[in-house]
C-alpha cells in the first residue's frame, strides 16, 4: 500500500477529549499543548475522533478540545461514531447485546457475558467503521483519536490490512508529564515514574 498514509492513534478518556471538570485545568492543559504539538509537528492534515451527538450531551459540551484545536490550526475535523440507530440496525444495539447475554449467561454472570459481548461485537464493529470512515476521509497524516480501550485494537486493525505507519498513544495521562504508556490507568500509576 501506500507509504504516504501515516495515522496517529491517541487512546485517552472521553471526559478529557470534552474537557470536563473531571479532569483539572493542568490535565486539560498538557493534553491541549500535547494534540496541539503533535499536529504541528507532524503536519496533521486531518483529525478524526471517536465522538458522537450523544457523547457530547452525555459530557454536557458541545464541542471537543480536538474539534477546537482543528479549527485553531486550520486542520479538517471529522467525528465519527455509530450511533443507536445504526448499531440496532447491526443487531449490536446496547439493549440487544443484554438479551444476547440473558439468553446464553447465568445470572451471576450477566456483567461479564454483556462486558464480553460488547467488547467482541459492538467494539470491533465500530472500530471498523472507524477505519473505513479514516480511508474514506483520506487526507493524511491523520490524527485519530478515541477511548483508550480501543487504541490497540486500531492500531492491530490497521497493521493487518498493511496500511500505516501508525503511531500510537494509550491511555494518555496528563497528570505529571504525558507518557506513551500501554498500561491501564491504574498500572500507568504503578509502573510509569515521572
Amino acid at each position: 500500500m501506500s507509504n504516504k498514509i501515516k495515522i496517529f492513534i491517541i487512546g485517552t478518556s472521553h471526559s478529557l477529549q470534552c474537557g470536563t471538570s473531571s479532569h483539572s485545568s493542568d490535565q486539560i492543559a498538557n493534553f491541549i499543548d500535547f494534540v496541539k504539538e503533535l499536529c504541528q509537528t507532524n503536519n496533521i492534515k486531518c483529525i478524526i475522533e471517536e465522538m458522537s451527538n450523544r457523547g457530547l450531551l452525555c459530557h454536557n459540551t458541545k464541542k471537543t478540545i480536538p474539534s477546537i484545536i482543528a479549527n485553531d490550526l486550520d486542520i479538517d475535523y471529522h467525528p465519527f461514531d455509530l450511533d443507536e440507530k445504526q448499531l440496532g440496525m447491526l443487531k449490536i444495539s446496547p439493549g440487544e447485546i443484554v438479551s444476547y447475554s440473558r439468553n446464553i449467561s447465568k445470572q451471576d454472570l450477566l456483567n461479564d457475558t454483556i462486558a464480553l459481548l460488547t467488547n467482541k461485537l459492538q467494539h470491533s464493529a465500530r472500530e471498523r467503521y472507524w477505519l473505513t470512515s479514516i480511508l474514506s476521509v483520506n487526507s493524511w497524516p491523520t490524527l485519530f483519536i478515541c477511548g483508550s480501550d480501543h487504541a490497540q485494537n486500531m492500531q492491530d486493525l490497521i497493521n493487518s490490512i498493511g496500511i500505516g505507519p501508525v503511531l500510537s498513544w494509550y491511555n494518555l495521562c496528563p497528570e505529571k508529564r504525558l507518557c506513551c504508556c500501554r498500561n491501564s490507568p491504574y498500572e500507568h500509576e504503578k509502573a510509569c515514574r515521572h
